[in-house]
């Protein structure tokens, strides 16, 4: 039976090591000692998902008073395209029906991949709402989506909490689409 846990941070720092640092590039990753950091402070939150002892998947959110961030989300190489991406995500997903979860996704209309586009697709499969917002956020560029409509300023305002100064003004920038 498949299952969410709650991982500790020394199981973190396993998954970190052992999935984190090939499942993402190294300007889309922040450190190990800034996350254990994190989830001392009650701050944030990594998720495992297991069949019996076997690890199948995980998510980190940051969590905040009003909105939290799907940090990570990703499916251990072995066990992808086999559907579970979706079962773990709406699981995560209907804990979230009174909160808000808003999540980064590389923009696949900059510098264009098919892994972009599929990561994007996969997420609106998922009926997360494409918010029209990107987010120039440490040299990566983003587009936001969320499990409900935020506006930019409800935005700004979690990212300026999350980015203190000087790193909010220095390395987050904001682009509203036009719809």
């Amino acid at each position: 039976m498949k299952q969410i846990q709650i991982l500790t941070i020394e199981q973190f720092s396993q998954v970190y090591q052992q999935h984190i640092i090939y499942d993402f590039p190294e300007n889309e990753r922040r450190p190990l000692e800034n996350i254990r950091w994190l989830m001392q402070e009650g701050q944030y939150l990594a998720l495992g998902y297991y069949d019996k002892q076997c690890l199948l998947g995980y998510a980190t959110l940051y969590q905040s008073n009003h909105i939290d961030l799907l940090d990570y989300f990703a499916i251990v190489k072995d066990y992808r395209n086999q559907h579970l991406g979706t079962t773990f995500l709406n699981e995560l997903l209907a804990q979230y029906k009174n909160k808000p979860l808003l999540l980064e996704v590389e923009n696949p209309q900059i510098e264009p991949t098919p892994q972009k586009t599929r990561r994007m697709d996969f997420y609106l499969r998922q009926h997360l709402i494409p918010l029209n917002i990107n987010i120039y956020l440490f040299f990566v560029n983003y587009t936001l989506l969320a499990n409900q409509p935020l506006t930019l300023q409800e935005i700004q305002t979690f990212y300026a909490n999350l980015y203190q100064e000087p790193l909010y003004s220095q390395y987050i920038q904001f682009q509203k689409d036009e719809i």
